[in-house]
């Protein structure tokens, strides 16, 4: 499936993000994160072999032409499931295991995926703070991945403020459900917003009962949903939403820090072929009749409440405000001039 998938998109990038090291690595003797009562880690003895495996593992994926571009050492190292696959992992145990064992591992194979450590959620900083503060790991680490289940975006962009080389993913959001605080397009608009590269959700396609269901999440849905028996496709909320950004904001692509206009929220990005991009969402209860300005030129727009615009245009700018959403009663500036990474 994956090679179908590159087949269509050769741009796809790969990541990898492990449930579990295999039963025989860990404290338990099982993938689940707790099973009969007792609580999984990493076995001491089996940090080198664990590094092994994973330089085995992304061989074997490249040698079936799938090369990844990132992995992550443990998903949610803080969340011990009884039902699926976890481990819990302290950050100075994941931190000794990155810089002692798994970089040099890869290292010495030639393998250089980007390693983004953590992968859970924005409440808990001080895991991203133990990784970045030890100099080894901060060096061999690309940056620092997040999950929106509990927490903040604002957590990424203050982790970044303290370590501006370290890079900022958003690696898993299941939106629309219990399980998350987050609607999709504030996912997608304050990740960018707070230094995010990526928006990841969870999951890409489920069935019409939200399955196959492996555990946890009850009500976590699919960004569409594939019926096997008559092949249809569902294509829900978030698969609009996602392609209200990703049909227009292409790899390579800066971020232009923006603010918003009552209940109007927006980010805007200049494409690496000098195209310019706003997305603008209307979070009120009622329409907004707006007008964007970019320099001498400018529009009108009204968004009815609840929806989501993408405008896209080249061009030159006469003056030093890009971009500029108005109303009569207030007015908001996307300052062209301060630019955050790039997206991937």
């Amino acid at each position: 499936m994956l090679q179908q998938a590159r087949t269509l998109n050769a741009n796809l990038k790969f990541m990898a993000n492990p449930w579990s090291p295999p039963a025989w690595m860990k404290t338990n003797g099982s993938m689940l994160g707790v099973f009969n009562g007792v609580t999984g880690t990493l076995n001491s003895g089996d940090y080198e072999p664990l590094a092994r495996y994973f330089v085995k593992f992304i061989q074997a994926y490249q040698a079936q032409g799938i090369p990844l571009y990132a992995i992550t050492p443990q998903n949610e190292p803080l969340y011990t499931p009884d039902s699926y696959p976890g481990m819990s992992w302290a950050a100075s145990d994941e931190n000794n295991f990155i810089k002692n064992n798994l970089s040099p591992a890869l290292a010495n194979a030639g393998l250089s995926p980007k390693i983004i450590p953590y992968d859970h959620n924005w409440n808990n900083t001080s895991y991203a703070y133990t990784l970045l503060n030890d100099a080894t790991t901060r060096r061999d680490i690309a940056g620092i991945s997040w999950h929106c289940y509990l927490g903040d975006p604002s957590s990424m962009a203050a982790v970044h403020g303290s370590f501006p080389g370290s890079e900022v993913y958003e690696t898993e959001c299941s939106t629309g459900t219990s399980e998350a605080p987050i609607s999709t397009i504030d996912l997608l608009m304050q990740s960018v917003q707070n230094m995010a590269r990526t928006v990841v959700l969870w999951n890409i396609a489920l069935d019409p009962n939200d399955g196959p269901h492996t555990g946890g999440c009850a009500d976590c849905l699919g960004v569409v949903t594939i019926d096997q028996a008559t092949g249809n496709v569902t294509y829900r909320n978030d698969y609009y939403q996602l392609g209200q950004f990703s049909k227009f904001v292409v790899p390579g692509a800066y971020h232009i820090a923006s603010n918003t206009l009552g209940s109007l929220a927006d980010v805007a990005f200049k494409n690496p072929d000098g195209s310019k991009v706003v997305v603008a969402h209307n979070d009120g209860a009622s329409n907004s009749n707006f007008q964007v300005l970019w320099g001498n030129q400018g529009f009108n727009y009204t968004l009815p409440a609840g929806a989501t615009v993408t405008f896209k245009w080249s061009g030159t700018q006469k003056t030093t405000i890009a971009i500029q959403f108005s109303s009569v009663a207030d007015c908001v500036k996307v300052k062209g001039i301060e630019i955050v990474p790039t997206l991937i």
